[in-house]
């Protein structure tokens, strides 16, 4: 028997490949709900996902989870490539023209990017087809740069980096100093350049609900707290909060970082460091539209509280709407939903006492991104190495946190990788 301990996106996808392969095993979680970090509430009418997150197609491992029907299924709401970058009192369009022709004469002439910048988006992205997305970790000059010092080296402007790159890949990063490793943010470029980008209709959860319909329902144990994870005969006992227990020949580890040091009783000196950004996600409600179109906007501004949002009521264009509702990105360690709301009306002026605040949600510690600066990636992959050296022979780590990016696409490959790993185990 195999035990999974998580059920993210990482303990699901071991648990599927478990499931194919016909091998028994238990996944459990402390929640009540499979998802993770993947995880939407219905608040007042609306579903809001905790963070603002986005599915991406170009991600390999997404169709390898689900089947054509199952996408259809999630009545994917897509977003237009680019976004409305908010400046000065003025709202200004970036597309890809080759996504979106409409938009091709407010994207030449906005005057936030420059031309020669708009042909180096276009020469990056045919550059960039050139590389899978595993052939994207070896190249040795990308992981020597930050995304800053990437940009830089390729000629883009100070105000394409200020007006564009920083609040952009800000909200995609959790940190908007470009400081990320460059390969991360290469990865993440590649990804958002070559497909579509989307959400679920009824949130982000969808996704791992559609995961869950695929596994045996009896080998999924939820509300299932694992209090500590003991060696017995060559195998495992793994106790429950309530004091029941499971006794296992082996166990992936689909936990978050903290938790699987937690587990294994291993001290980790490298707690001490502040490895994961920390942010806010607000919701707010408009009882008038602030724009038209599917695309997120940026706030360009000098001294911004809001960096990146979108009106997620635009993406269903079926829907006659009576309430806009809007996401918006904070990446400060502390905001004021009457601040945003100032803004808002500052950007968006038709809405004038208009917006009133629904909900926040603070992203931080196991439920936010790490810092994915070459410090931080260092003081990370150095610790999993410490990690991995004590570990059983029979014990096997899934996570997004055992990559360079983290991303839904290396959660999913490291859920396989580990279900495969424990399978050749098993089988040899």
């Amino acid at each position: 028997m195999i035990a999974i301990i998580g059920a993210g996106l990482s303990g699901l996808s071991a648990a599927l490949e478990l499931t194919k392969k016909k091998q028994k095993f238990l996944l459990l979680d402390s929640a009540n709900e499979v998802g993770g970090k993947l995880k939407t509430i219905n608040w007042s009418n609306f579903n809001l996902d905790i963070g603002f997150q986005v599915l991406l197609s170009a991600y390999p491992s997404l169709a390898q989870i689900i089947s054509a029907d199952e996408f259809t299924s999630l009545n994917p709401y897509y977003f237009e490539s680019g976004a409305l970058i908010l400046k000065e009192g003025k709202i200004y369009t970036l597309s890809d023209p080759m996504q979106n022709p409409k938009d091709f004469l407010k994207t030449l002439f906005c005057p936030l990017i420059t031309l020669k910048d708009k042909l180096k988006i276009i020469l990056l992205k045919n550059e960039l087809k050139e590389y899978s997305y595993d052939e994207i970790w070896q190249k040795t000059s990308w992981q020597a740069q930050s995304t800053l010092e990437f940009l830089q080296t390729k000629g883009f402007s100070e105000k394409f980096i200020d007006n564009f790159a920083k609040p952009f890949w800000g909200g995609v990063f959790g940190n908007n100093s470009l400081l990320q490793n460059a390969n991360c943010f290469v990865f993440c470029f590649k990804a958002f350049s070559e497909g579509k980008v989307f959400i679920p209709a009824k949130g982000i959860q969808e996704l791992p609900k559609i995961l869950q319909k695929k596994i045996p329902l009896e080998m999924l144990k939820l509300n299932s707290e694992v209090s500590s994870i003991q060696a017995e005969n060559h195998k495992f006992k793994i106790i429950l909060q309530d004091k029941k227990y499971y006794i296992v020949d082996a166990i992936i580890l689909a936990t978050e970082l903290e938790k699987t040091y937690t587990l294994l009783n291993l001290p980790n000196e490298n707690f001490e460091y502040d490895l994961r950004e920390k942010y806010h996600n607000l919701y707010f409600v408009s009882k008038v539209s602030l724009y038209s179109g599917k695309k997120i906007f940026l706030n360009a501004n000098p001294q911004a509280i809001i960096n990146n949002g979108v009106q997620i009521s635009n993406l269903n264009s079926h829907n006659n709407q009576t309430e806009y509702l809007i996401s918006t990105t904070v990446l400060k360690e502390t905001c004021c939903p009457k601040a945003c709301i100032q803004e808002l009306e500052a950007l968006f002026p038709q809405a004038k006492n208009q917006i009133t605040f629904l909900k926040s949600f603070e992203i931080s510690g196991a439920n936010s991104l790490f810092k994915q600066n070459h410090e931080n990636t260092k003081i990370r992959q150095s610790s999993i190495q410490n990690l991995k050296a004590c570990l059983p022979s029979n014990i096997f780590l899934a996570g997004e946190y055992l990559s360079q990016n983290c991303s839904q696409e290396n959660s999913i490959k490291t859920g396989f990788k580990a279900a495969q790993e424990c399978l050749e185990k098993f089988t040899t």
